[in-house]
């Protein structure tokens, strides 16, 4: 497991000099300024018109750094409580670790592209929240080799204390809740506008995170778009709504991130080997000139140097592979959080029946009409219980669920393997 410690992320003093492409409302914004102070906006630019800000930045080394907002619909945000015997940082992220891996949202000992920050304790309880990337990063190639940070867009927002804000994010809304000061849930919303339906999308992101007792903190509605009907969203949500323009983005002196989009870190690594080849070349120059009588030594010497740039390649290869699979793994974390599937909130469902302590989920598949499980217990009387728990739940009623004969594992009867599903009459309601 890896050992980064948790962060918990605040806005500090100022300091030095930065650049942030940040996802405006319908394009990408360039904003300047210092880190922990409101930003000026530079330059606006047209969606696709990306290489614009590649020649500004090159043009630019005033900025320490240059940091790119990832777009809400780029990065899936999941929270969860975590209870662990110990208060070490190391124990706490091991916990939340685990608790993706048990929900099968992560493959084992794969933590490349994975953020966790601490959000608050609570008792012996921490509340996390985990960060991947989606399959919807976008493509930076060329400009990301200057960033020197990959941030999500609503970490880099004053977003009002214990507050649900909307806002509209190159064309799309979005929503982010914050919890005592920070950042704990954002996701995009599939309505195009916020109408009765993402009224209703709201409702329903609420409703999970209620279910993990989330949401106790919550104190208003802020909207950062002229978009919707106050006074409708507050009748619908029983909560205040407030509406004011979008801030600029401001950046915290210490706000970091493990998350890296493939094509950046590619692209990062290609001008590693552009400077290292550069630097050789000026080299070989100086000695060319100085001193004739050593080109046949340079040339070897340098004809060892491009072998060893190649090894250098070859060895980057398998990283480029794992980059590609951890973005696969984390396309089906976004499959489980899709508003339209209901699959987080069938998942969490599934996990509160009292039975599902004693099991261990392997696999979970959710499709329109049915529902597929595969687990371990440690009886087959205790995977029987889990059955009898899930076809008597009132949320599985409308389901019929087969349960083959479990199996044992290596021929012993501690411990049982079993499958069941579950089917639904097309048309029923979920």
């Amino acid at each position: 497991m890896a050992t980064a410690k948790l962060k918990q992320r605040e806005t500090h003093t100022s300091g030095g000099p930065m650049a942030v492409l940040f996802p405006g409302e319908n394009a990408w914004e360039l904003w300047r300024g210092r880190a922990g102070e409101p930003l000026d906006l530079h330059h606006r630019f047209e969606s696709s018109d990306l290489a614009a800000f590649q020649a500004v930045s090159r043009k630019d080394t005033s900025a320490a750094r240059r940091v790119v907002g990832l777009p809400v619909h780029s990065v899936v945000a999941l929270p969860m409580w975590v209870t662990v015997p110990g208060e070490s940082e190391n124990e706490i992220r091991q916990a939340a670790e685990l608790q993706l891996e048990r929900a099968g949202l992560r493959a084992r000992n794969e933590s490349q592209g994975v953020d966790f920050s601490l959000i608050e304790k609570e008792n012996s309880r921490s509340l996390i929240l985990a960060q991947g990337l989606t399959d919807h990063t976008p493509t930076l190639a060329e400009q990301s080799q200057l960033a020197t940070d990959h941030i999500a867009a609503p970490f880099l927002l004053p977003l009002p204390p214990n507050h649900l804000t909307i806002w509209r994010e190159l064309g799309r809304l979005v929503a982010a809740i914050t919890r005592q000061g920070r950042v704990v849930f954002f996701d995009a919303l599939s309505a195009p506008e916020l109408d009765t339906t993402a009224i209703q999308e709201i409702h329903r992101m609420a409703a999970q995170l209620s279910l993990l007792d989330m949401l106790n903190t919550v104190e208003g509605i802020m909207l950062w778009t002229p978009e919707g009907d106050a006074q409708s969203i507050a009748d619908a949500t029983g909560l205040g709504v407030d509406r004011a323009d979008r801030p600029g983005p401001v950046f915290a002196e210490n706000l970091s991130s493990q998350l890296e989009p493939r094509s950046a870190r590619i692209a990062r690594q290609r001008t590693q080997q552009r400077d290292r080849s550069q630097k050789t070349l000026k080299m070989i120059g100086v000695g060319a000139g100085a001193v004739a009588l050593v080109i046949s030594a340079v040339l070897v010497w340098l004809n060892w140097q491009r072998n060893v740039l190649r090894n250098e390649v070859a060895s980057l290869r398998p990283q480029a592979a794992q980059v590609e699979a951890m973005r696969e793994r984390w396309a089906s974390v976004a499959a489980a959080v899709d508003k339209d599937g209901f699959v987080l909130e069938t998942l969490l469902v599934i996990q509160s029946l009292p039975a599902a302590e004693s099991v261990s989920l392997d696999k979970f598949d959710r499709r329109a009409d049915r529902i597929s499980i595969e687990g371990t217990a440690p009886s087959a009387t205790q995977a029987l219980r889990f059955l009898d728990a899930l076809s008597g739940s009132d949320a599985f009623a409308d389901y019929d669920w087969t349960f083959p004969q479990p199996t044992f594992h290596g021929g012993s009867a501690s411990e049982a393997k079993f499958e069941i599903e579950g089917t639904r009459e097309e048309g029923s309601q979920p």
